[in-house]
């Protein structure tokens, strides 16, 4: 991460610490000018001399800063621990020992004392944080060099980085802060560093973060009144250039789907080009053996016996019987599957009935038999001669 990041990020953590130890320094003078009264009987009555008084006074100007972080602790809500187990915080006090006579222990806040005012010490911590943080994140036009603002991811690291910077640097003024003064119920003084450490991320971070990112958007978008003529032509520019990258989007889809048109055209046309000019299925006899119906193809093919018989018997047929019976016994074999017995076929002959699924090759058609011709009326033949004209031997 770049170094001006990183000083931005311990510059807010800073700020952040300086608003606890300001708000604990407020909060000890609160409670001394509350408890005057009390504060000045005990720097009374510890010494009648005014040497032994300015010891007294020196005393407590040393122990102030222990006192500022026990009142930032204590703003908090963490609050610290007086001796014997008590502890006193803005919720309540548990219990008070049997203290000495000093001035800072008599200006220790009474039960109740805690409003609600006090919790504006780890609101304003936050608060710090976020301000200091959302103020780097973006910089406005006119002031100083102009750069890119920070990222969202950039801004809650960030964030977080001064948070937990603070809640580290609070909770080490909170042990160094404590200690003992002395034996017994002296033996324990001063807040806890862990519960302090704590309290303060917990405000730091829930407050910081989110009201970082927030201030950072409010000064990435929302435009002051100086810098309004520059963000208004800033904005119109974003416009102008969405409507170009969607003009493009749009002109690139319609380019591509043309692309794919075209090859899709020329895909079809080189199958078309390779495809034979003739189909197969546009022969006449697979036209018809297609226009039969689906049932009639499990039909048998006639034997060779039957196909002898029935050109027999239509001998005024000829070659028409002939081609007929050709075309039959080629639309079987090209079909796979013969036709049914028990129907009339093209000579009209009935074949007997016979269902079964036959895919043997239907055999080739031989020749017609060589038969009798049949005889002529209109030709006369000699008649023998009478007996009695024969030459007698």
């Amino acid at each position: 991460m770049p170094a001006p990041r990183l000083t931005a990020a311990l510059r807010a953590g800073t700020s952040g610490l300086v608003v606890l130890l300001g708000s604990g320094a407020l909060l000890t003078a609160t409670s001394m000018l509350s408890h005057a009264g009390a504060v000045q009987v005990t720097f009374l009555n510890l010494s009648d001399v005014w040497s032994g008084r300015f010891a007294v006074l020196l005393v407590s100007l040393a122990l102030l800063p222990n006192a500022i972080v026990w009142g930032a602790a204590y703003g908090v809500g963490a609050g610290f621990t007086v001796g014997g187990g008590s502890v006193v915080a803005p919720l309540g006090i548990t219990s008070y020992p049997q203290l000495p006579h000093f001035p800072l222990v008599a200006a220790l806040p009474t039960d109740g004392s805690g409003g609600p005012l006090v919790w504006l010490t780890g609101i304003a911590a936050g608060v710090s944080v976020a301000w200091f943080i959302g103020i780097a994140a973006v910089r406005r036009p006119g002031k100083g060099e102009p750069r890119p603002p920070w990222g969202w991811a950039e801004t809650l690291v960030l964030a977080a980085l001064a948070a937990v910077g603070c809640a580290a640097a609070m909770a080490l003024l909170a042990g160094v802060s404590g200690g003992a003064l002395g034996i017994g119920i002296l033996a324990d003084l001063g807040p806890s560093w862990w519960r302090t450490g704590m309290i303060t991320l917990a405000w730091t971070g829930v407050i910081g973060v989110p009201g970082a990112m927030v201030l950072r958007w409010y000064r990435l978008c929302v435009p002051t009144r100086a810098s309004w003529p520059e963000w208004k032509a800033a904005r119109a520019e974003r416009r102008t250039s969405r409507a170009q990258a969607r003009t493009a989007a749009r002109e690139a889809r319609a380019e591509a789907k043309a692309a794919r048109a075209a090859r899709a055209a020329a895909e079809a046309e080189a199958r078309a080009a390779v495809l034979p000019t003739v189909s197969p299925m546009e022969s006449a006899e697979v036209r018809e053996a297609m226009a039969e119906p689906w049932w009639q193809w499990l039909r048998p093919g006639a034997s060779g016996a039957d196909r002898k018989r029935n050109r027999k018997a239509a001998t005024g047929a000829g070659a028409e019987t002939g081609q007929e019976t050709g075309r039959e016994t080629g639309v079987g074999t090209m079909a796979g599957l013969a036709t049914p017995a028990g129907t009339p076929d093209a000579t009209g002959a009935v074949r007997p009935r016979r269902w079964a699924l036959s895919r043997k090759r239907a055999p080739e058609p031989q020749p017609p038999a060589e038969s009798q011709p049949a005889p002529n009326p209109s030709r006369t033949e000699p008649s023998p001669p009478p007996d009695d004209a024969r030459r007698e031997p």
